[in-house]
C-alpha cells in the first residue's frame, strides 16, 4: 500500500488539553486511521510548522483523507504522499 504523511497543526485549544492531560495518543490515531481503512506506521510530536506527523499507508490517495483525526477537535492538517529517493534517480 502507498505511504502518506499527515502534517497537523493543533489549535491553542487542543495544545492546551495535551498539556493539561497528557497521555499516548496513538491508540486513539490508529482506531481512526483503521476505521478510515488505513494503517498507522509511525506517529511523532514535532516542533516547527506542524505539531503532530503521522505517516500511515492507505490503499489509495482516495481513502487516505477520510480519516478523522481524534486528537482534539480542533485540527488543521495537510496530506502529502512521500516519494522515494529511488523513483528519482538517474537512468
Amino acid at each position: 500500500m502507498p505511504l502518506f504523511l499527515a502534517s497537523i497543526k493543533l489549535s491553542a485549544e487542543s495544545t492546551k488539553a495535551i498539556v493539561g492531560k497528557p497521555h499516548d495518543r496513538r491508540p486513539a490515531a490508529r482506531d481512526a486511521l483503521e476505521t478510515a481503512g488505513c494503517t498507522l506506521k509511525d506517529y511523532y510530536f514535532a516542533l516547527g510548522p506542524a505539531d503532530v506527523v503521522v505517516i500511515y499507508e492507505a490503499p489509495d490517495a482516495m481513502t487516505a483523507p477520510r480519516c478523522r483525526w481524534p486528537l482534539e477537535l480542533r485540527v488543521r492538517r495537510r496530506q502529502l504522499r512521500p516519494s522515494s529517493c529511488s523513483r528519482w534517480k538517474r537512468r
